[in-house]
């Protein structure tokens, strides 16, 4: 089976950021993180090419979560809260009709969470 694979690489900088849980007030839901993702989409489709159509087959996420690094640090690996899962969850919430149609298009996530002095999430898709 050919693979179609996509080398682009997108970068957003700053610390990551879990995904959250939509709040409650009364019989009102709100997204928290509606800012957040917003500020997200506009960085993301500023590094992507307009003419490139969204992704509608399988395809492999690959994401590395670089976050700041502490003073005292001996280790590379980032091993403290938040928990991958929810930082996975926010970028695949994101990408959601803008890279793909949806995020139950990934089959296959690669993820690591590690310490730089340049705090940034990176990720690229593959086309399976």
């Amino acid at each position: 089976m050919e693979q179609k694979s996509s080398s682009k690489i997108y970068v957003i900088n700053g610390q990551p950021i879990p995904w959250s849980r939509p709040g409650q007030k009364g019989p009102i839901r709100y997204d928290g993180q509606k800012n957040v993702k917003l500020m997200m989409c506009i960085g993301i489709n500023s590094q992507r090419d307009e003419n490139d159509p969204l992704i509608e087959g399988p395809l492999e996420l690959t994401i590395m979560f670089y976050f700041k690094m502490p003073i005292k640090n001996k280790r590379n690996y980032h091993s403290t809260k938040p928990d991958i899962d929810n930082c996975i969850k926010l970028i695949a919430d994101v990408c959601n009709g803008l890279l793909w149609k949806d995020d139950s298009q990934i089959t296959s996530i690669i993820a690591k969470k590690l310490y730089d002095k340049n705090p940034r999430t990176e990720f690229s898709i593959k086309e399976l």
